[in-house]
């Protein structure tokens, strides 16, 4: 159990200069940080980490997978890249501050606090629901108007974001607590949205893929489709995402590949 005036975090902001504001309210109200709780490893919610751990001694917790990342942060960039990142890509969004991390198995959390897997956005991300019975999820939905802007969020394991998505409501808390939408009571309907618009997505692309395509082709169309333009941090980010989306179409036999004059090719089935 933490004593009075000990307190956990939940993530630690995108920056120093969230970071900052953290550890302004901490020290206004003179409480002792006991550890970070990273549910992942993406640099929007470790980037803090670095400024906090620094002032307060505490150490940060994560699971496995995003342990590596944490400690290496490189690696956000690297694996969204494919390959080693380029310098338009080596920057706080994409790339947080690395930290030492410890394994979330070994966190000396209170007993009330409980820790939920919530797969499939990144690695090996999780959830925590507090006490009061209030359920942060992290990035395990993102908001309507997120949903309706951007359409193609970052996705890691679309299977089990599908699966996630669909048990998501089924997590009992009082309140539900998205890091990219209101505290609500209710994430069905958030759920719901997220859910769909993965499914939309995957039978865009095998509209796409209705003919022979390359991937450059089908990143291209699935953009024009939403009305999206390309940028280099975008056709790194969606074009991981979409590698997911066909890893997905591919292991349920829904597309294939073949090659042809050393081009890869996908078509649906």
């Amino acid at each position: 159990m933490c004593a009075p005036g000990e307190v956990w975090l939940i993530d630690s902001g995108s920056d120093k200069d969230a970071a900052r504001k953290i550890w302004k309210h901490i020290t206004e109200n003179n409480w002792t940080v006991k550890g970070i709780l990273a549910t992942h490893s993406n640099a929007d919610h470790v980037g803090g980490c670095g400024l906090i751990t620094q002032r307060s001694g505490c150490k940060v917790y994560s699971t496995a997978k995003e342990k590596a990342v944490i400690e290496n942060s490189e690696l956000e960039p690297a694996m969204v890249y494919g390959g080693y990142p380029p310098k338009p890509l080596r920057h706080k969004f994409l790339m947080a501050e690395s930290v030492p991390c410890g394994n979330i198995s070994d966190a000396e959390i209170p007993e009330r606090i409980k820790i939920v897997g919530v797969p499939g956005h990144y690695l090996d991300m999780f959830g925590v629901i507090t006490p009061e019975g209030v359920f942060y999820c992290a990035d395990a939905v993102f908001s309507q108007a997120v949903v309706e802007k951007y359409h193609i969020n970052f996705v890691y394991d679309v299977g089990a974001y599908l699966e996630l998505l669909e048990r998501l409501p089924e997590i009992e808390a009082r309140w539900y607590l998205p890091a990219h939408a209101e505290l609500c009571q209710d994430i069905c309907e958030l759920a719901r949205i997220n859910r769909n618009k993965l499914l939309d997505i995957c039978g865009i692309i095998k509209g796409i893929c209705a003919q022979t395509k390359r991937f450059e082709d089908i990143l291209k169309e699935l953009f024009d489709h939403f009305g999206l333009e390309l940028n280099f941090a975008q056709y790194v980010l969606s074009g991981s995402s979409l590698r997911s989306y066909l890893a997905y179409l591919l292991d349920n036999g829904e597309v294939e590949v073949s090659f042809d004059d050393n081009k890869m090719l996908w078509k649906a089935l």
